[in-house]
């Protein structure tokens, strides 16, 4: 038999599903959906996730990250004063008091990647790759004109060109895909608000996803990867 170090997996990947319900995910199940996330349950171990109040995201997903309450790691809300004193902002891992998980791996000499995570922007120079939760951010009314990425959403700049060209644009959602989530689509009026919102948070998704894949195609020596994705949240508030 194989000691017992070599029986264990060197790499960690956290990926973060803002208001993942197994509700939904049972069902799913059920009907025969998610098979490679049942596969991991089957093989793994579930349990629901406990909470903190008040149940802000930014503030939730933080203390995940940190392993502190928001008295301690300072996160409170999805907006933070400006320093410039022009009113509010959104909020910025510089009003972070304390080490994420990313900042302690890296101290500790290993290599992390962080991508979307909120409150990660400013993306912190870390031992990996971090595109922060502004990268897909800044997107032009059509997906023909350029798109700037946001600055200082990509560390290290020499990844900029590959995450920004991750990036989805909700124009490129077709009406197949948009027909999973919306069966009826043709029922819809072109003018309904709700679409283009549909359709701005797929591609939101899209854009988190594609960018981890291509950090991790860039290098495999990575210890621990963090992504988080936040679609099911919104969609689940506006529907």
């Amino acid at each position: 038999a194989a000691p017992m170090a070599q029986r264990f997996a060197t790499k960690l990947l956290i990926i973060g599903w803002d208001a993942a319900d197994w509700m939904i995910i049972d069902h799913l199940f059920s009907i025969s959906q998610m098979p490679n996330l049942r596969g991991l349950v089957e093989r793994g171990i579930r349990a629901d996730l406990a909470t903190l109040e008040p149940r802000l995201s930014p503030l939730l997903w933080t203390s995940i990250a940190t392993g502190k309450t928001a008295a301690k790691h300072g996160i409170l809300h999805f907006v933070e004063p400006d320093p410039a004193g022009e009113g509010l902002r959104i909020v910025s891992s510089t009003w972070r008091k304390t080490k994420a998980l990313w900042n302690m791996l890296t101290q500790s000499g290993l290599r992390v990647n962080v991508v979307g995570w909120y409150a990660s922007h400013p993306a912190e120079p870390i031992n990996g790759v971090c595109a922060s939760n502004l990268f897909q951010e800044g997107q032009p009314a059509l997906s023909k004109d350029k798109w700037p990425l946001t600055p200082g959403s990509v560390h290290p700049p020499a990844m900029a060109d590959r995450i920004a060209a991750a990036r989805v644009h909700p124009a490129r959602i077709t009406t197949d895909e948009l027909k999973l989530f919306v069966p009826r689509l043709e029922m819809v009026r072109r003018s309904d608000e709700l679409m283009t919102h549909l359709a701005k948070h797929l591609a939101q998704s899209h854009s988190v996803h594609n960018a981890a894949c291509a950090i991790l195609k860039e290098r495999a020596d990575w210890d621990c990867t963090m992504v988080f994705i936040w679609g099911i949240d919104p969609m689940s508030h506006l529907f």
